[in-house]
C-alpha cells in the first residue's frame, strides 16, 4: 500500500443519513459531494463568502452559520493535498 502524503485531513459527511454513501463509494468512486444544495456554486467557485453566508443565514434559522460557512469553504478551498474521510458502517473510510 502506498503511503500518502497530506497536509490536512478534514471529515465530510456524505449526505444527510448517508444518502451519497453507495454513489461514492461505488458509482463514482474518489468523489466525495457536499448537499448545500442552495448555495450556487458560482458563488463558491469564485470564492463570494459574503453572499454564501448570507444564503445561509436566510434558509438556516438557527442552526450555526459560520459552521456551515466553514465546511463549505474548506471543501471549495482545500488542495490536493488534502485528505477527506468519512465514518460509514462503523468504519474510517
Amino acid at each position: 500500500m502506498e503511503k500518502i502524503n497530506a497536509e490536512e485531513v478534514l471529515y465530510i459527511k456524505l449526505g444527510l443519513g448517508g444518502k451519497y454513501v453507495e454513489e461514492c463509494f461505488q458509482t463514482n468512486i474518489n468523489t466525495v459531494k457536499l448537499d448545500y444544495r442552495e448555495i450556487d456554486h458560482e458563488l463558491c467557485r469564485l470564492g463570494q463568502w459574503t453572499e454564501v453566508k448570507k444564503i445561509l443565514k436566510s434558509k438556516h434559522k438557527q442552526a450555526p452559520t459560520t459552521n456551515h460557512l466553514r465546511q463549505i469553504q474548506a471543501f471549495y478551498e482545500s488542495g490536493e493535498d488534502t485528505v477527506w474521510i468519512t465514518f460509514h458502517d462503523n468504519k474510517l473510510w
